[in-house]
């Protein structure tokens, strides 16, 4: 269901929803050529903001999921790739800054724990710290290298 506005006979700028999809499903925005062009995109509990290109996301977005979790950054092919920040209302992890690919975190530049502690250089498929950083806990800084 379409309403909005139209330009000869083409969908420009309003919202769309789909009534008959399993969850709460719409599109708020500008169309060019009848498709999703730049706006909000709401599916289920998710919420996305940015540019589609050809009803897919390619560019920058906010993202906001169920739970208090926010994204904002690159997405290619409706993924997570690139660089982005992530943050977390709940859990030990508060926001995380780093890159992206297919969805899946491959390298934290920047973590900050719920205590307020920071870290540079987590990397995440190992679990730990690697290559030369910085932790921050309290008033206390450690700069090093780890293996």
């Amino acid at each position: 269901v379409y309403d909005g506005f139209f330009d000869e006979g083409r969908m420009t700028d309003g919202r769309i929803s789909y009534p008959k999809a399993e969850s709460e499903c719409w599109f708020e925005g500008s169309f060019t050529n009848d498709q999703w062009n730049k706006g909000k995109y709401k599916k289920g509990p998710a919420l996305y903001e940015g540019t589609f290109d050809n009803q897919r996301m390619n560019g920058y977005f906010t993202v906001e999921w169920a739970g208090g979790i926010r994204y904002e950054g690159l997405i290619r092919e409706n993924k997570l790739h690139g660089d982005g920040e992530m943050s977390f209302k709940d859990g030990n992890i508060a926001q995380i800054q780093g890159v992206w690919d297919d969805d899946t975190l491959q390298k934290s530049s920047w973590l900050v724990m719920r205590d307020g502690s920071t870290a540079t250089n987590y990397d995440p498929s190992k679990g730990k710290l690697v290559g030369s950083g910085v932790v921050k806990v309290g008033q206390s800084t450690y700069t090093g290298k780890w293996d």
